[in-house]
C-alpha cells in the first residue's frame, strides 16, 4: 500500500474530537442557542450527524386517517 493511501486511511480512522449537544423542546420547531458560541476553525472540515432521536408518548403529526 502506498504512503499516500496509508496516510489517508490513518487520518480517516484516527479518533476525532466530538461534542454532544442535547436539545429538548415540546414544539415542532426546535431552536437552540450556544452560550458561549461554538468557535470553529475555518481550516478544518466538520461533520454533523444525528446520532439518536428519542420521542415520548406520541407523534403529533400522525393520525388514524
Amino acid at each position: 500500500m502506498n504512503s499516500e493511501v496509508h496516510d489517508k486511511i490513518e487520518r480517516n480512522t484516527s479518533p476525532k474530537i466530538s461534542t454532544q449537544i442535547v436539545v429538548s423542546d415540546n414544539s415542532t420547531r426546535i431552536k437552540t442557542t450556544f452560550n458561549p458560541p461554538l468557535e470553529l476553525d475555518n481550516a478544518r472540515k466538520y461533520e454533523v450527524a444525528l446520532v439518536n432521536l428519542e420521542t415520548y408518548y406520541s407523534f403529533r403529526n400522525i393520525s388514524d386517517e
